[in-house]
């Protein structure tokens, strides 16, 4: 394995006991709500709130800090309409067709080949 520069973290914040232990309840209140499913209300999701949760997906820890995920956003409802959503994707759709993204996903995983030692 290669040696790697690493930077130091200047955001951490000190707690107390007390306050980690109200926000460590809030946090399993917050996570013990989540569900998952397989029907989807047709409301619309302003972009905003989309971009800042893939901003937050983005940042969870990976091996060797590679962030190797990839994340789809399908607007189209003729793409949502179909099977895991046309591809079953891998980027961010901007108007574009399935065709698209999958031309993109492999030039992806091409990029990634290409910067592996």
């Amino acid at each position: 394995m290669r040696p790697h520069e690493t930077a130091p973290y200047d955001q951490w914040i000190e707690r107390s006991p007390e306050e980690m232990v109200a926000r460590a309840a809030d946090f399993y209140e917050e996570v013990n709500r989540r569900r998952t499913t397989r029907y989807f209300s047709d409301r619309p999701v302003p972009r905003e709130v989309i971009e800042t949760c893939l901003k937050a997906a983005g940042t969870a820890p990976s091996g060797a800090n590679h962030q190797p995920w990839h994340f789809t956003v399908i607007e189209s409802p003729r793409i949502k309409a179909e099977p895991r959503g046309g591809r079953g994707g891998a980027h961010l759709l901007s108007g574009q067709g399935a065709a698209g993204v999958a031309r993109r996903a492999g030039a992806a995983r091409h990029r990634r080949r290409q910067a592996l030692p």
